[in-house]
């Protein structure tokens, strides 16, 4: 039987029949925490849905994503119900699937959180046998959008999560880079490159690299994505492989230009940022 918190998470994602659902528990896949994933690119939560599992692990007619909320011990993020429309035998055994979203009509996606303590063997559960687990639920007034403003200093971020704080306009993110310039690194983590740039506001020119899919108008940056075959790649590549830091920073307009760029061609030496060394900067 359904713990009662089980039995409000029933009936507040209108599952009618327990029985036809199977919960997937999304945990780090040794790449990617899901968390960070589903904020990074939205369109991959059906992606997670559709690998290849050893047996037919989504044996059932729906299933119910729920992300790891690695911050806190024993908690799930929902992140949205999927119809499984075809089962693929894959050739040397496994099944892999084609699943469909199922509409989101009470806007849940990303709102409720789930405390239910998993087994690292048991990811993949019939509903009913998951209801039993949960202990607590929440639901938040905003989906969730990536981390807390953790202060300049500790800025480690991937292109994802920038462009979700901006998308989302974040106002605590927003407020406090919007008071500081400073120089900042974008490193390239699939090629261990780094791009070094300098900016009076760093809220400001970050949200121009959020509106360009990564490239920010850098020389450099821009001619190495434009080099992929077509801007949806180039958009996946920034989402998966680009992260953000800032290496020094100031109050807006406490350095003039001479100083910044002073600051920052002091950091393109140490980052060895140069094209012609470890990076993407053409000056």
């Amino acid at each position: 039987m359904s713990s009662p918190k089980g039995q409000e998470l029933t009936a507040r994602l209108g599952i009618t029949s327990p029985a036809d659902y199977k919960v997937h528990c999304a945990v780090w896949n040794g790449d990617v925490h899901p968390l960070d994933a589903f904020i990074q690119n939205p369109a991959e939560r059906k992606a997670w849905n559709e690998y290849q599992t050893a047996r037919d692990d989504f044996n059932r007619k729906y299933i119910v994503l729920l992300a790891k909320y690695y911050t806190k011990p024993d908690t799930w993020l929902y992140y949205g119900t999927f119809r499984v429309k075809k089962r693929i035998p894959g050739k040397t055994g496994g099944v892999s699937y084609r699943v469909e979203e199922v509409d989101d009509d009470e806007g849940l996606i990303g709102r409720v959180k789930i405390r239910a303590v998993v087994k690292s063997r048991q990811r993949r559960l019939l509903y009913g046998e998951f209801a039993k687990k949960v202990t607590g639920m929440e639901v938040l007034s905003d989906p969730y959008n990536g981390p807390d403003f953790p202060g300049a200093e500790d800025i480690n971020m991937t292109f994802g999560t920038l462009r979700a704080k901006y998308q989302s306009h974040d106002r605590e993110w927003e407020k406090a880079l919007s008071k500081i310039g400073g120089v900042y690194v974008i490193t390239d983590v699939k090629h261990n490159k780094r791009y070094v740039g300098v900016a009076g506001n760093i809220w400001h020119r970050w949200a121009t690299y959020a509106e360009t899919g990564g490239t920010g108008h850098n020389k450099g940056l821009k001619e190495f994505l434009t080099d992929m075959e077509n801007q949806q790649s180039r958009i996946s590549y920034a989402l998966h492989y680009l992260r953000f830091s800032i290496l020094e920073s100031w109050k807006v307009e406490a350095k003039d230009r001479h100083e910044s760029r002073a600051r920052e061609s002091h950091w393109k030496r140490v980052m060895l940022s140069s094209k012609n060394q470890f990076g993407y900067n053409h000056n």
